[in-house]
C-alpha cells in the first residue's frame, strides 16, 4: 500500500541535493477517483542551514544519516501535517485545520531530557523540567503563522529532532535550524489550501531521491 493512499492533499518540497538550503514547494490535490493534480505555481522555500537528513515520519526509512537534535538539517521523508499555529491576525487563514494560538507562555520543548520533549506546553501551567525551548511568542514575525510537521511524533525519540515547522522566513536564502521556511504571502496560500479532512501530507526530499521513490511511493511527477 502506498504511504499516500489515504491522502487527498500533498505538499512536496524538493531540493537540488541533500546539502542544499534552497528548494521548491509543489502543491497537489486529488479526489477519490483522480490522479494528483498540481495546484498553482511553485513556491520558493528554504530548508535547514545544512540541508536535509532522513527524519522520522510515516515512511519507516532509517539510515546512518538520520536527523538529530541541533544538526541544522530539515527532515526528509513523508510526514503528516498536524495543525496550524499563529497569532490572532493570521488565524483567519486557517479555515480547515486545527489551530494553535500563539500566546504568552506557549513553548515548544527542544530539550531531550524533558518529559515534554517535542511537545507544546504552556509554561504558566506546567512544572518546568527543561533547559531550552522555543518561546513561540518571543520569536515574533517568523512564527506569526506556521504549520506543525509530524516529525518524530509517534513515538517521540529523544535527540531525534524537535519542533519542526513550516513558517515564515526572516529573509530569502537564509537556512533554518531545521524548519522549512517561505515568504509570508506564500505560506498564507498553503495554510488556506490545507484541509484536515483531506489528510494532507508533506513529502520532503532531494529531487534525485524523490525521483527514485516515485514508483514505490506512488508520487506525482514534478515539472
Amino acid at each position: 500500500m502506498s504511504f499516500l493512499s489515504s491522502a487527498y492533499q500533498l505538499l512536496v518540497v524538493a531540493t537540488s541535493s541533500w546539502d542544499s538550503i534552497d528548494g521548491s514547494l509543489y502543491i497537489f490535490e486529488r479526489n477519490h477517483n483522480s490522479n494528483w493534480k498540481k495546484v498553482g505555481e511553485n513556491i520558493e522555500v528554504n530548508v535547514g542551514k545544512k540541508g536535509l537528513a532522513w527524519g522520522r515520519g510515516l515512511h519507516n526509512h532509517f539510515s546512518s544519516e538520520m536527523k538529530k537534535e541541533g544538526d541544522l538539517k530539515a527532515p526528509a521523508g513523508i510526514f503528516g501535517l498536524i495543525k496550524v499555529f499563529g497569532d490572532e491576525n493570521h488565524k483567519i487563514y486557517s479555515k480547515s485545520m486545527p489551530f494553535l494560538l500563539i500566546q504568552e507562555g506557549l513553548e515548544c520543548i527542544d530539550d531531550p531530557s524533558s518529559s515534554s520533549y517535542n511537545k507544546f506546553v504552556n509554561s504558566k501551567f506546567v512544572k518546568k523540567d527543561w533547559e531550552s525551548s522555543e518561546k513561540m511568542l518571543e520569536i515574533g514575525a517568523p512564527y506569526s503563522l506556521g504549520i506543525v510537521i509530524g516529525h518524530n511524533v509517534n513515538p517521540i525519540e529523544k535527540y531525534a529532532g524537535s519542533c519542526i515547522f513550516m513558517h515564515i522566513w526572516k529573509k530569502k536564502g537564509l537556512g533554518s535550524f531545521g524548519c522549512t521556511t517561505m515568504d509570508e504571502k506564500d505560506l498564507i496560500k498553503v495554510v488556506s489550501f490545507l484541509d484536515m479532512n483531506k489528510s494532507p501530507l508533506l513529502v520532503q526530499l532531494p529531487k534525485d531521491e524523490y525521483n527514485k521513490k516515485i514508483k514505490d511511493w506512488q508520487l506525482p511527477q514534478l515539472y
